[in-house]
């Protein structure tokens, strides 16, 4: 189960950025503080909520003396930025401008950038390592419980930290729910029913197809 809720939940995750006048990730950005590197991990940091399989676009422009945080990001009617406050940049100058567009993708656990830009190529467009998994830290304890006069009950304790597009709450009932899921494609429970003369009807539950019940 700890292992479902850490690879098997669904998030969100930038997965390229293009910024104006920029064709690599080693770039200096004109009356910016920080360089395209800098802006890149702060943008990676950046959590969203997105409706929809579908990749969608958010577009961060700003311009003046000012600091930048994920609250200026456009992002549409599909996409919400759950950490608005995150600082992404300072510009410095009056003349100073920012022009990014971003592509926000929905996935299962961590992909490199490399598999991303695998069928893609696009000129002054910086593909980013992707962790789409909304769970930060999942762990578990079992401790011994008293129920009554019996004490050989165990209390099983889950400890879960998201990114904040999900309750711990929600993410326990959806990895239970998965669990379930592939739990009984594995198994294949089958319900067999005979009848036999004047014997009672007999149920039993059977390992793949149905068995006949003799004797």
């Amino acid at each position: 189960l700890r292992r479902i809720i850490l690879s098997s939940l669904a998030g969100t995750a930038i997965t390229s950025i293009k910024i104006e006048g920029v064709t690599h990730e080693f770039a200096t950005l004109p009356g910016v503080k920080e360089d395209a590197i800098m802006l890149i991990l702060a943008l990676k940091k950046v959590r969203f909520i997105m409706t929809g399989d579908e990749p969608k676009k958010a577009f961060l422009k700003v311009k003046g003396v000012k600091a930048v945080t994920a609250r200026e990001i456009d992002t549409g009617g599909q996409l919400e930025v759950m950490n608005p406050d995150l600082p992404l940049a300072t510009l410095t100058e009056k003349s100073a401008m920012l022009n990014v567009e971003i592509v926000v993708e929905r996935g299962l656990g961590y992909i490199s950038k490399e598999m991303i830009q695998k069928d893609r190529s696009e000129i002054g467009v910086i593909y980013l390592d992707a962790t789409f998994t909304p769970i930060r830290r999942a762990s578990y304890e079992v401790e011994n419980m008293r129920v009554g006069d019996r004490t050989d009950y165990n209390r099983l304790r889950f400890i879960i930290e998201t990114d904040g597009t999900i309750t711990p709450h929600d993410a326990l009932e959806k990895s239970i729910g998965i669990m379930i899921h592939q739990l009984k494609a594995i198994v294949g429970f089958k319900e067999s029913e005979v009848e036999t003369g004047s014997r009672a009807r007999r149920m039993r539950w059977v390992f793949g197809p149905p068995v006949e019940v003799g004797g």
